[in-house]
């Protein structure tokens, strides 16, 4: 789950990004954070994950410190997407 969080706070952005004709920067969905990729593959995927690591940690530890009960647990992990989805918009470099 702590993985997932920045995972999908940066599709959710990429997506945003690529659907509304606000091209921010020169990519495909997820260029600007997982580099380009003319064919994907299990290394690409080792690369995504591995990028996403160091940001899952206070995820992560947001979820240890919760109690056992599991709404809390969720509540806390889709928080936690919305503020990395923050981050990712608050910073991203426009180019006017």
């Amino acid at each position: 789950m702590s993985l997932m969080a920045p995972l999908i706070g940066a599709g959710i952005q990429s997506i945003w990004v690529f659907q509304s004709d606000h091209w921010i920067y020169q990519a495909a969905i997820g260029g600007a954070y997982f580099h380009a990729v003319e064919q994907p593959g299990v290394s690409t995927t080792r690369f995504i994950f591995c990028s996403c690591g160091g940001l899952a940690i206070p995820t992560y530890l947001i979820l240890l410190a919760l109690p056992q009960r599991a709404l809390y647990r969720w509540l806390a992990w889709m928080v936690a997407i919305a503020v990395w989805t923050w981050f990712y918009f608050a910073s991203e470099i426009t180019i006017k």
